[in-house]
Order: C-alpha cells, then structure tokens, then sequence
C-alpha cells in the first residue's frame, strides 16, 4: 500500500476525531450551560480542585437545578472558595464579588469571562443587590457568603446581615446552604494556589423564603417547597438568615450551633455588604 494512501487515511481519521470531540466538547458546554471559553475553565478548575485540594462532595445539586436560579450560600474561610464550590455544582454560578477586584489587571477579564455582580464593599449597595434579583429571576445562579468576608477566627461563622434573605424572597428564589472545609489559606488571595489540601464540600437541601413575607399558599409552590426540603414558611429575612446559618452549621456537625446577626449598633459601624 503506498505512503501516501496510508498518510492520507491517518489525516482522514485524526481529522474525524478532532470534530467528534469539538462536537462532544460544545454539546457538553451547552449542557452545562457555559459558553466554550467557559466550560474550558471550568475543566480546568475542575482538575485544580480535585486534584490540587482534593476536593470530595457530598449532597447534590437541587431538583430543577437547570432550570431555575438558585441562590448558594456557604461558610467563607478561604479565597479560593468560589472555585471550589463551581467545581462541586454543573452550573454555572454568579458570583458577588468586592468591586475592587472586577477593576484589577488580568483578574478583571477572567471575572467578566466568568460572569459576577461586583459589590460595593464599604456601603449599602443597593444596585449590586437588583442585579443579583433580576439575574435570579433570568435562571442564573448567584452565589455569595454570608459572613461578609473570610473567616479566620476560631468560631464557626462569623455575625451575618440579612441582605440574603431579602435578596432570595424578591427573587423567589430557594437558597441552597453548603459547607466547605480544609479549604486552603494563609492571608493573601493567591495564598490559596500554592497550598494542597483535602477540601470537604457538605450541600444541604434548599431553603424556601415566603415571597415578601407572605405564607405560599398554592399547591404546587407548596409541593415544591416539599420537595426542596423547605416545608416551613419564613417569618422575616433575619429568621431566614439564621435558618440558613443553621442549617450551614448542620452540615459541620454542629447542630446545637447558634449563629448571630449583626446588631444595629455592628452594622453602624462596620457598613460592610453580607455578601461580598
């Protein structure tokens, strides 16, 4: 058989393969709901967190998780945190980001690539919180941590705001509670990549706000407030809060845990956002 027929054939086959896995790559971006670029971070975020921090998940993403926005609410101890719970969930998740780091060189164009809200840090941003609302209402994720900040202390959970409890009720959105641990940190935001780990990832079942403090009284949000294992109404956003803080602590293990709210006087003085 001559050279050139067996060269010929080689091409033809390789260049079958290269568009059968292109088409198996963009149909699993469409799944996935990303863009190419997108889904091509998050393969490799994917192999940064299991294999790099040893991330193990345990829970599922919620029924209709698809097609509906979600709000995920988790326990901050590390930077990179919004990285490892994208890994443990197949959608694409928004985050709520200090405005200061959408401004940086090079991180900006990575943020923008992966779609966030920035948040104005020292103030009341009132903006940032209806985009979060209308991105929900569109079907997106948002994702945020309730803390305000990483948490470096001995306590479980530092003293939250109620910003997202009123953000999920406008949205009528369920709110997913997640717990990490080992995530990997030491004081600076790249601190995080230069440090292996074993990360543990805990996802709780969603918890369904009342719509403006109203009890849901049909029958299918009832059913689907069942089924998403939020089968009690919500009688304010702090009692929502510290349902969700709860129910993050049951996920470490500590279920007696009481979580706290900012006081008026806390919040006066340090006029932080609950989500950035």
């Amino acid at each position: 058989m001559p050279l050139t027929y067996l060269w010929g054939i080689s091409v033809a086959v390789c260049a079958a393969a290269a568009a059968v896995a292109v088409w198996v790559y963009c149909a699993l971006a469409r799944r996935h709901q990303m863009t190419r670029v997108q889904f091509a971070l998050y393969l490799a975020n994917q192999v940064l967190a299991r294999a790099w921090w040893g991330l193990r998940v345990t829970g599922r993403m919620p029924r209709g998780a698809r097609e509906r926005g979600f709000l995920l609410a988790a326990n901050h101890c590390g930077s990179g945190d919004p990285l490892l719970l994208q890994a443990a969930f197949a959608v694409p998740i928004r985050w709520m980001i200090a405005r200061e780091y959408s401004n940086a060189p090079v991180l900006s164009t990575l943020l923008r690539i992966i779609g966030i809200v920035p948040v104005t840090r020292d103030a009341v941003d009132r903006s940032a919180a209806k985009q979060a609302i209308t991105q929900l209402r569109d079907g997106h994720w948002i994702g945020l941590f309730p803390e305000g900040g990483i948490n470096n202390t001995a306590e479980l959970l530092l003293p939250s705001r109620a910003g997202i409890a009123l953000i999920a009720r406008r949205a009528g959105v369920p709110i997913v509670p997640c717990f990490i641990s080992g995530s990997p940190y030491r004081g600076t935001i790249f601190s995080s990549f230069m440090m292996p780990a074993r990360v543990r990832i805990r996802i709780g079942r969603p918890i369904l706000p009342t719509r403006d403090g109203e009890h849901t009284e049909t029958r299918d949000e009832r059913g689907e407030a069942m089924e998403n294992g939020a089968g009690q109404t919500i009688d304010s956003d702090e009692t929502t809060t510290l349902r969700i803080l709860r129910a993050i602590a049951e996920l470490a293990g500590r279920p007696d845990y009481e979580p706290r709210i900012l006081s008026r006087k806390e919040r006066i003085n340090e006029p932080r956002m609950n989500w950035v």
